[in-house]
């Protein structure tokens, strides 16, 4: 009967209720710098761009005229100009080889295109930008590859 009670005296030892705090991660902090600067990791994606957008939730697509670090603006311009939309870009951060922008629409005729979202851009080897647009919420709601012009 000794027996029989040892293994599990032994192998209670290894069952043992282990409690891990898990921190949120610490906010974002934005930062309205007033458009782009030289030596901002992004050198490489200043400049002019084009290319055709795809909207997931509609399945529509529309053209992109874009312009990064343009001399005098916020940091940007973006212009849709099949729908008549266009507006601002303001820089918020970089995280490693990606620019993460604020699109500010000043021209939205009936409301027809969001306003508020978040652009992501990040350099292909090909020499394209992968360009992602996302809901304030967070979620993807468009894509495009852009190409220099």
């Amino acid at each position: 009967m000794r027996l029989t009670w040892l293994p599990c005296v032994l192998l209670a030892g290894c069952f043992h209720k282990t409690v891990v705090e898990v921190l949120p991660p610490p906010p974002l902090i934005a930062v309205d710098d007033g458009g782009f600067r030289p030596g901002l990791p992004v050198g490489d994606v200043a400049g002019h761009w084009v290319g055709h957008g795809f909207q997931y939730n509609n399945n529509s697509s529309w053209d992109i005229d874009m312009s990064i670090g343009v001399e005098g603006s916020v940091g940007g311009t973006i212009d849709y100009p099949g729908i008549g939309c266009s507006g601002q870009l303001v820089h918020l951060r970089t995280e490693g080889p990606v620019l993460v922008v604020r699109e500010q629409l000043t021209v939205n005729p009936n409301n027809i295109c969001v306003d508020g979202g978040t652009i992501r851009m990040v350099m292909r080897a090909d020499a394209a930008m992968d360009w992602r647009w996302y809901y304030e919420g967070g979620n993807e709601g468009a894509s495009a590859v852009m190409s220099r012009r």
